[in-house]
Order: structure tokens, then sequence, then C-alpha cells
């Protein structure tokens, strides 16, 4: 592969959610993420040499999983994403 066909992309994540386009639109307020691609079943988003994948959960998984409100830090999981931004009390909906 030459070098100017090397991805932009430096890093990548997948991440399931209930409700992939409420999570992909909070990506793109809180971490300048941009929608690539969107799908029925997923979102890609990129930012920076970053691409992040939102996969939509299964529904007869979905309706098993509770989402407190407001959310509970989940601890169980092997992936954690951290993303520094000025005011979590500022961020959209």
């Amino acid at each position: 592969m030459r070098q100017d066909e090397l991805p932009t992309q430096v890093a990548a994540a997948v991440i399931y959610a209930k409700d992939m386009l409420r999570i992909s639109r909070f990506y793109e307020a809180i971490a300048g993420f941009s929608v690539v691609e969107e799908a029925p079943r997923h979102v890609v988003l990129e930012a920076r040499g970053f691409q992040l994948t939102v996969v939509a959960v299964p529904a007869h998984i979905a309706v098993a999983i509770d989402i407190a409100d407001p959310p509970v830090r989940r601890e169980a999981t092997p992936v954690k994403l951290v993303y520094f931004v000025s005011s979590i009390p500022l961020a959209p909906d």
C-alpha cells in the first residue's frame, strides 16, 4: 500500500446502542464526529483520525436493557471511551 492510500483514521471502535440514532447524534454534538455512512442497523462517524461505528442492538436484546435517567455509570464493559469536553451539562440530549 502506498503512503497516499493509507486510511486517514488511526483508531476505531464499535459500540452497540439501544438507541443508535440518539447515541450517534450525541457523538456528533459532543466529540465533533461527522456521519460518513448511515444504514438501518449502523452509523459510521469519523473525527480527527478516529472512526466510531454505532451498531443498533437487536430488538429482542434491547427490550432487556434498562436505560436509567439520569444515566448510571457502567463498569462491566470491555471498552471505555473517553472524550474531554468543556461541559457535560451543556451537552444536548
